[in-house]
């Protein structure tokens, strides 16, 4: 008995876990590097990159993926100086390439296909003090992409594309949610199982030391 309940509880920490793995890793142009996100902009360029979402979580911040579905600030310190001096612009799109997490800018595709999808773009401009910040409602689930554009005074641009979920909270609940009853189901008929096993195993020691 003491097996069967080890079990259950292993697979009880399985699913929980489940539901959370998502908002652990970042993708594309957004790293964990020191336990900070940076993101690379171009090759040379570098930001630290901060999600919050206050209406829901107080202060705790993320890495990218946004826990729940609703009001979302996004926050860029640059930790490269000389994007200060720089035009820089943040923009959100409907995920359309159907790539995913593994989104680059060459699937972007056309110009048109980009402001189609856009949800949010801020116009570029230079952030003297260092800091960009912007906000964004999402009112459903899903993958968008991420774009922030650098560009110098010789107008060279300098691109940062990280795709990105939003709900993941919500999904990991919707995992649970599914998954656990057949957990809970697979441990009752283990346990009635095992104790079918050890009931006939003791019939037949019996009837062993009988003979």
């Amino acid at each position: 008995m003491k097996r069967s309940g080890k079990s259950v509880y292993t697979a009880a920490i399985l699913v929980f876990s489940l539901g959370f793995v998502g908002g652990v890793y970042a993708h594309g142009g957004v790293s964990i590097q020191d336990d900070m996100c940076v993101m690379k902009i171009g090759a040379a360029y570098e930001a630290h990159f901060t999600g919050y979402q206050p209406k829901f979580r107080a202060g705790q911040e993320f890495c990218e993926d946004v826990p729940i579905v609703g009001e979302t600030v996004f926050v860029l310190d640059f930790l490269t100086t000389a994007l200060r001096s720089m035009d820089v612009s943040f923009t959100i799109l409907e995920d359309y390439t159907g790539k995913g997490l593994k989104t680059t800018y060459d699937d972007l595709g056309t110009n048109e296909q980009m402001k189609e999808a856009t949800l949010l773009t801020t116009p570029g401009r230079q952030y003297s003090q260092g800091t960009l910040v912007v906000e964004q409602t999402f009112d459903h689930p899903g993958m968008f992409i991420g774009l922030v554009e650098a560009t110098d005074s010789k107008g060279a641009v300098y691109r940062s594309v990280f795709p990105f979920r939003v709900g993941i909270a919500q999904w990991g609940q919707q995992v649970r949610s599914a998954v656990m009853p057949i957990v809970l189901v697979g441990g009752i008929l283990g346990f009635f199982a095992w104790r079918v096993f050890r009931d006939q195993r003791r019939r037949t020691q019996k009837k062993a030391q009988a003979t």
